[in-house]
């Protein structure tokens, strides 16, 4: 049997100690299992920034200016024709005769009557005690007027039985008042009480009220 040296011994000793220690050491501060793996997380924090607009209403007063309206109330005045209307005081020319030698009288009268518009007017003509009508015609607002007559006209024989009417009578009668002066005209057609039937017959009435 070889002996052991006991400095080889002891070394022999030392190293298994060194091995054993450096075992359980390693045991200790590594642990058993695969190492784990350092997974570097990149945590990205979307930050989402809320944009909040703030959206100032801005509120117009609209000032409501009040306005007073004044209503003119116009009137309106229809003109009338009444200011033409009345009796006038004439004198009868004779402008021409066609052959019945009709007499007349030196005067007479003129009376213009009607609406106020001047519709409805009626002219009467006045000539020793008889009268002349002429009707269906029109006062104008500038004074001019007209009308249609018909009926008997008066005539004259002489003597004691003086005028009476003795004439048949279709004509008109037109005219003109200014201010208060008028001149018409009666233009007749005599149907009865010439020598020769019919004859024409033009007088002018002239004349104021």
């Amino acid at each position: 049997m070889t002996a052991v040296h006991p400095a080889t011994w002891f070394e022999r000793r030392h190293v298994v100690v060194l091995f054993l220690l450096t075992v359980i050491l390693a045991a200790c501060g590594s642990p058993s299992g695969p190492s784990p793996s350092t997974t570097s997380t990149t945590t990205s924090t979307s930050t989402s920034s809320t944009s909040t607009s703030t959206s100032t209403s801005s509120t117009s007063t609209s000032t409501s200016s009040t306005t007073t309206s004044s209503t003119s109330t116009t009137t309106t005045t229809t003109p009338t024709v009444t200011e033409f209307y009345g009796t006038y005081n004439i004198t009868f020319t004779k402008v021409s005769d066609s052959g019945c030698d009709y007499p007349i009288a030196p005067s007479g009268q003129l009376k213009l009557s009607g609406n106020p518009d001047g519709s409805g007017f009626m002219a009467d003509v006045l000539d020793r005690g008889s009268v002349r009508e002429y009707r269906g015609g029109t006062m104008n607002i500038d004074g001019t007027f007209t009308g249609k007559g018909s009926g008997l006209a008066i005539g004259f024989t002489g003597g004691t039985a003086g005028a009476k009417p003795e004439h048949e009578f279709v004509g008109t009668i037109d005219g003109t008042v200014t201010g208060n002066a008028v001149t018409a005209f009666e233009r007749m057609t005599l149907t009865v009480g010439c020598a020769v039937n019919p004859q024409s017959v033009v007088l002018e009435l002239k004349g104021t009220k």
